[in-house]
Parts: structure tokens; C-alpha cells; sequence
């Protein structure tokens, strides 16, 4: 478990960024690449206004990255442009980011690329955030020596996991899962505000995440709604003999399609 912690390195990932005259900037094919990425993936979002910028934040753009980062590509929109309801429209945007997420495997330098929609307005916890466009630091992350409490983020991991394995055997198992997930997002978002991206609730977020824990839970809930709202085809052909004898009986005569 404790490779998957969440580390602090010394230098930004010496693959993905550049010293150029004292500057630390993005390296020119990498940018190129990200944002020829998130074109194609704004396309889809299928809306009328264009975005302010597109970002890359999360710990690619900061030094606590690791084999399991992702390049967490940001594209920032004026959400109240495309419909007055903001929250009917982040809930579609989220849908948008899923789908093209789920349907494609994109990585660059080994590490997986992830799409998302930001609000203008929306905070944003991160201490490393670049712009792609401008091909310059919103936030430059500066690196500081910290402390991370590796034995309370076990401990938190070690509960929610358990919490994980218990609900995978609720006979009740999705509306478990939904109450699970909400409050792990919780648990996230409260650390995030209170103790920034080193809290112990984060990194444990993180870990539960490149344990696969996370997926696990996820991938959980979405098979069991799909087998929930499915027929079985040996339900379905038993109950058209019982309509069809009972038809019979009556006279009754089913048209063949």
C-alpha cells in the first residue's frame, strides 16, 4: 500500500516541463499535444460560446506526481453562457467529460489523459496550474518540505476500504454504494478546503484511487444498475409461452412477427 501514497518529489516531472532562461514552462510538444486534445474534446461539448483558456493542473503540474498521475486537462467556460440553470449544465458537461474519458486511452509519457470542463467561477484547489494556451503559470507550484503523516493516511485508507468491502456484501448493495461515494467525494472536498492537496484526507483519496479502489466501487454500482434494469431472455421467452398458451385457450391466435 504505501508505494501507492501520494509522494513529494524534489523537481516537476523532468519529462513533461523545461528550464528555459531561469522559466520553468511545459515542453512545446507536450503543450501541442494537449491542446490538440482538448480541441477535439471540446467539439463534442457541441455548445455555441468558445472557452476563456485551457489549463493542466493537478500533480503533473506539481511535484507530487507519481506512476499513477494523470494529465488533468482543464478547459474554463463562462457556464452561465450556455444556459441560465448552471447546475443542469455542469451536470451535462460532467456527462460529456465522462463519456470521452470512458471511450478513449489517450496517455502521453506513460501517464493516462483526463478531460474536464471547469466553470470560470468555480475553486479550484490547486496549488499548480498551468495554461496551455498562454504558455504560462496561473499558480506555480513552489516546491516546500512537508510532512505527510503516511500512518493516518493508512488508517483513513484502511477504514473506507473496509467500509468498500463491507458494502460489496449489502444485499442492498447500490444504494449503499451511492451513500459510500457521496461520502468519500465529501470527505475529499472537506480536506481539499481545509488542508489543500497534502491533507491526510486527500492523499487518502488518492491512495483508495491508485489501489483501484475507487474504480472498483464505481464500476460496481454502474454492473449492478445495468443487471438491475435488464431482462433475462429465459424470463422473457417463458413468459410469451404462458401469454401464448393462455391465448390458446382462449381462441386466440398470436401473430408471428
Amino acid at each position: 500500500m504505501k508505494n501507492a501514497i501520494p509522494v513529494q518529489n524534489p523537481d516537476l516531472h523532468t519529462e513533461v516541463w523545461d528550464i528555459i532562461e531561469d522559466e520553468v514552462v511545459i515542453k512545446k510538444d507536450i503543450k501541442d499535444q494537449l491542446i490538440k486534445i482538448a480541441m477535439d474534446f471540446f467539439l463534442t461539448l457541441d455548445v455555441d460560446n468558445i472557452f476563456d483558456t485551457i489549463t493542466l493542473t493537478g500533480s503533473m503540474a506539481n511535484f507530487n506526481y507519481s506512476e499513477y498521475s494523470d494529465f488533468d486537462v482543464h478547459i474554463l467556460m463562462d457556464l452561465s453562457k450556455i444556459n441560465d440553470d448552471q447546475e443542469l449544465v455542469k451536470q451535462l458537461m460532467m456527462s460529456k467529460k465522462s463519456l470521452w474519458n470512458e471511450k478513449h486511452n489517450i496517455k502521453i509519457k506513460n501517464h493516462d489523459v483526463e478531460m474536464y470542463v471547469q466553470g470560470t467561477d468555480e475553486v479550484h484547489y490547486s496549488t499548480g496550474v498551468y495554461d496551455l494556451i498562454k504558455d504560462e503559470w496561473i499558480a506555480e507550484p513552489a516546491y516546500q518540505a512537508v510532512d505527510i503523516d503516511k500512518t493516518a493516511i493508512i488508517d483513513k485508507v484502511v477504514e473506507i476500504k473496509s467500509r468498500i468491502d463491507s458494502v460489496m456484501q449489502s444485499p442492498n448493495r447500490l444504494k449503499e454504494i451511492d451513500k459510500l461515494k457521496e461520502k468519500i467525494r465529501n470527505m475529499r472536498q472537506c480536506g481539499l478546503e481545509t488542508g489543500g492537496e497534502y491533507s491526510i484526507e486527500n492523499l487518502a483519496f488518492k491512495t483508495l484511487r491508485n489501489l483501484g479502489e475507487i474504480t472498483k466501487l464505481y464500476a460496481t454500482a454502474t454492473s449492478d444498475y445495468d443487471e438491475m434494469m435488464s431482462i433475462d431472455e429465459q424470463e422473457v421467452k417463458l413468459v410469451k409461452e404462458y401469454i401464448s398458451e393462455a391465448l390458446k385457450h382462449h381462441g386466440i391466435k398470436l401473430r408471428s412477427r
